[in-house]
């Protein structure tokens, strides 16, 4: 199926020429563009870099200037970034570096669907840079509040009106909705107020065991 829709992208690029907004040629395969929602929950500035696999499986220097997509400092709102992204090699090279001592946060190796948008966290464990990597969607419903939620700690609880739901470090939940934006949500009994939430939309929640580190639109 790749193979026919990457057929399908020289095709058109050979009949246009270069190429358009939607791919570009490059020596090493036809690059597609990805779009990345970047959120920093961590404690420190971070640039964010991402990199496409080569044709040949060679992953990318990572750390290198030119795979820097976008810098967000601690707490600072999401940020919406394009990503080169072969149709030949559909993985991912990402890794975040504090803005200051270019120290590295952990290092992901991603595979998802050229085009298929992404949500990329970035979050603390002690003096670690962790991140998450997963498909961006969004589950609106009118009247109410969608959220689903990426836990940071270890037995995370989480009481969503009568729905109780234990999270692990690292783990994303299913979605809930919620009736009401104060009192409808506890992580291990302790009341999060999610009312910046707009009833009607979806949102994504990066929480630890007591409290929430951001709320973003989906």
């Amino acid at each position: 199926m790749k193979y026919t829709a990457l057929t399908q992208v020289l095709a058109a690029a050979l009949l246009t020429g270069c190429g358009s907004d939607d791919y570009t040629i490059k020596l090493d395969g036809v690059h597609g563009r990805t779009d990345v929602q970047l959120i920093n929950t961590s404690q420190v500035p971070l640039d964010f870099h991402i990199g496409s696999f080569k044709g040949n499986g060679d992953a990318p220097d990572i750390k290198a200037h030119k795979y820097r997509v976008g810098t967000l400092e601690a707490g600072q709102d999401q940020q919406q970034v394009k990503v080169d992204h072969n149709w030949a090699d559909e993985r991912l090279s990402v890794q975040a570096f504090h803005r200051l001592t270019a120290q590295g946060s952990e290092y992901l190796r991603h595979k998802s669907e050229v085009g298929k948008d992404l949500t990329l966290v970035a979050w603390q464990e002690g003096t670690q840079v962790r991140l998450s990597m997963f498909r961006k969607s969004s589950n609106s419903q009118n009247g109410v509040y969608r959220m689903r939620l990426l836990a940071t700690s270890d037995d995370v609880l989480v009481q969503a009106g009568n729905v109780r739901l234990p999270l692990k470090k690292g783990e994303l939940s299913a979605w809930f909705s919620l009736n009401h934006c104060l009192g409808d949500l506890k992580l291990n009994d302790q009341v999060v107020d999610v009312c910046q939430a707009t009833a009607g939309q979806s949102f994504l929640l990066v929480v630890d065991k007591s409290k929430l580190l951001s709320l973003t639109q989906s």
